[in-house]
């Protein structure tokens, strides 16, 4: 049980972003620092070391020159031989051996190996000619192998080696130097790690603090509390956060007083015909002996009430449908040009009752993937109301065209148009710019937000310009094909469109 709690406490802390900001912090400073240090090691070690054995070498170098002015080889006597080996073997703390040429030790410092025989290599190398040095870091010592050559009197073209020196030396202050290098670095590491440490802490403070907010701005939400706001402004990618986080409130914001809205809207809309009917009903109770038209009038009335109610259901049930994300189309490959023609003809009827005339402009011919009960009713829609809100003896202009990539159909009417301050809203569910006129009208206040979702559905776009007194002018762009996953349009060439479609849609883009 203790170890399974453990276990989780284990994989809490590894999980931890403070924790890993410390493991991101101690990599961060300490890699380099590393590095560094391997580096300043190396050079300050090759220092140190080039630099005493260019000393020794120059000290081996006179001694050298003594040996040969002072005839040694061949004595093996001189005052100022033995007075230079005793002060080099008693400075560097070392011993110094001279070979002659056949190997044998003629003089040492430690005085113990002298008439013995020496067969290194580095003596074998310094009898043919070669100098030779080296260091030996572990055991902190260097050796050195100095070539004792004569010039010969009659031609000094032609050397001989008579001998060779053989100097080791410890040299236990380098040793010194390198284990204070050691402490120094550990010192430092160990600094830094106190630093990185101080902080990682610091720093987790301040994003502990971010985070603190962050989860309570979210609770608060959580809480229906659409008021929250969260400000961070010390730290850019918080900030972003913050930011986004708080457009994203007050689009919940927006959508629950949308949806509060909704069912005020819902309710009232709903409410509005049964009233209505209750008042007709409660007025044939209430009276008797009525004349036979009386009645039939009031029946008239409830009917009419019945039907609008049925209507606001079946567009309530439609919208819901089409809100869905889950929602699907049939598509179908559908020739716009004889659907439009199809709306037209089924809504000539309503258009002559007020003498409107319906024009139908197509550009071109124009196939696409639609859905072709749903696209038609928005389109129906779209015609319809500019029916609905025209003047008498007015129009209706229908053009099509397209382009490579979508189709544009535009709705333009002669009607009563739409006050700049309601533009934007009449998109909206049940929202009427004029509730008086659309009482008398019909309609259920959801028409427009139909065809906004079928379109949006279809992945197009439908754009409104209307102007009081002169009309409104519905714009549709729709993709000619559904694209399928890692599929792209063939670009097979522009075509020309209307002036007006085209900045319609150039605006938005440049926008």
């Amino acid at each position: 049980m203790k170890e399974k709690k453990f276990y989780k406490l284990g994989q809490k802390v590894i999980k931890s972003i403070y924790v890993h900001n410390f493991l991101i912090m101690l990599a961060v400073i300490f890699i380099p620092l590393v590095l560094l240090s391997i580096f300043v090691y190396t050079i300050v070690e090759s220092t140190v070391v080039g630099q005493k054995m260019a000393r020794i070498e120059t000290q081996n170098n006179i001694l050298r020159n003594y040996i040969l002015s002072e005839n040694y080889m061949d004595s093996g006597e001189s005052i100022i031989v033995d007075t230079e080996l005793s002060q080099l073997s008693n400075v560097y703390n070392g011993r110094i051996e001279i070979i002659n040429k056949n190997y044998k030790i003629i003089k040492d410092t430690f005085v113990t190996d002298e008439g013995k025989f020496c067969v290194t290599g580095s003596v074998l190398r310094a009898l043919k000619g070669e100098q030779y040095s080296h260091f030996d870091s572990e055991k902190r010592y260097m050796e050195f192998a100095i070539p004792l050559v004569k010039v010969d009197g009659n031609d000094k073209s032609k050397n001989n080696v008579v001998g060779a020196i053989l100097v080791f030396c410890q040299v236990e202050d380098i040793g010194d130097v390198k284990d204070k290098m050691v402490n120094f670095i550990f010192f430092f590491f160990s600094v830094m790690i106190l630093v990185v440490i101080g902080v990682s802490v610091w720093l987790s403070m301040l994003e502990k603090k971010r985070y603190h907010k962050l989860t309570k701005a979210i609770d608060s939400l959580g809480n229906r509390d659409f008021d929250t706001k969260l400000n961070v402004v010390d730290n850019n990618e918080f900030m972003i956060i913050s930011d986004k986080f708080n457009k994203t409130v007050e689009s919940i914001k927006r959508l629950d007083e949308s949806r509060s809205q909704f069912v005020s809207n819902v309710s009232h809309e709903l409410k509005t015909p049964i009233t209505s009917m209750k008042i007709l009903a409660d007025s044939l109770v209430g009276q008797d002996n009525l004349p036979i038209e009386i009645y039939q009038e009031f029946m008239t009335d409830i009917a009419s009430e019945i039907d609008r109610e049925n209507e606001i259901i079946t567009d309530l049930l439609d919208m819901v449908k089409m809100d869905k994300k889950t929602a699907t189309l049939n598509y179908s490959s559908v020739d716009i040009k004889e659907l439009i023609e199809q709306v037209l003809k089924r809504l000539t009827p309503i258009a002559s009752e007020k003498n409107i005339e319906l024009v139908f402009e197509s550009f071109r011919p124009v196939v696409a993937d639609i859905d072709e009960v749903k696209f038609g009713r928005a389109i129906s829609n779209l015609v319809e109301n500019a029916i609905k809100y025209n003047v008498m003896d007015g129009w209706v202009r229908v053009t099509l065209n397209s382009d490579h990539k979508f189709f544009y159909i535009t709705i333009n009417d002669s009607g009563i148009g739409i006050p700049a301050e309601n533009i934007d809203r009449i998109f909206d569910r049940f929202y009427r710019v004029d509730k008086a006129r659309d009482r008398e009208t019909g309609g259920s206040g959801l028409g427009l937000s139909i065809v906004k979702n079928i379109i949006i559905l279809h992945e197009g776009e439908i754009k409104v310009y209307s102007k009081e007194e002169e009309g409104t002018t519905f714009s549709v762009r729709v993709p000619l094909r559904v694209l399928k996953e890692n599929e792209n349009i063939e670009d097979t060439g522009f075509i020309e469109i209307p002036e007006e479609e085209e900045d319609i849609y150039d605006e938005e883009e440049d926008m």
